[in-house]
């Protein structure tokens, strides 16, 4: 409105209100991506169950992140074991894809991010070496828009929709989720994979 109003005028003021604008609408079709994915889960029909070594699932999620790992010069740390669960494909996808997005957005540049499948312990662990998460904030982190670094969150993007995405996930499958996190010093989220 304000380049038709022609109230920003110079190139370099059109150029950056471009940008915003994209940014913005990235932003608000990530959160309706988001919205229509908890109202998918939120859905009782039964989804399509197969048997999936996550060990194998979890390599092409890192790979397709590649852009937001170089961005800010992330070392992902990667160690395996078989382990098959029974579960939706999509579902492994989101769950994992929501972890590591996390772990990217509250990372620090040149940080690392640790993630381990463990078949004796049943669990995928997502660790990573951010911001952190204050006790305050962990009983609330897996609420719908809530976000622990609001200003940040924005900035990068975030639609405090990832954690509660997970958490439904968890829920649909009996899954436990456990947070141990260090405010500056970074998170562990693990899923025990019943």
């Amino acid at each position: 409105e304000m380049i038709k109003d022609e109230i920003i005028t110079t190139p370099e003021e059109t150029s950056d209100a471009i940008n915003e604008t994209i940014k913005e609408a990235k932003r608000m079709r990530k959160i309706i991506l988001n919205m229509l994915e908890l109202s998918s889960l939120e859905n009782e029909n039964l989804r399509p169950i197969e048997q999936i070594d996550i060990s194998k699932a979890i390599p092409p999620i890192v790979s397709s992140l590649e852009i937001e790992l170089k961005e800010k010069n992330i070392k992902v740390i990667e160690h395996y074991e078989p382990l098959f669960i029974g579960i939706n494909s999509d579902d492994v996808d989101k769950l994992v894809r929501n972890l590591l997005e996390n772990a990217i957005k509250y990372n620090k540049d040149n940080g690392s991010i640790f993630i381990t499948v463990s078949s004796k312990n049943k669990t995928l662990t997502v660790k990573d070496t951010g911001i952190g998460i204050s006790e305050e904030d962990k009983t609330r982190i897996f609420e719908r828009f809530y976000r622990v670094n609001k200003a940040r969150s924005v900035e990068n993007g975030g639609t405090g929709l990832g954690l509660a995405i997970v958490k439904y996930i968890a829920n649909y499958y009996d899954y436990d989720i456990e947070v141990d996190s260090t405010l500056g010093k970074g998170s562990a989220f693990t899923i025990h994979l019943q």
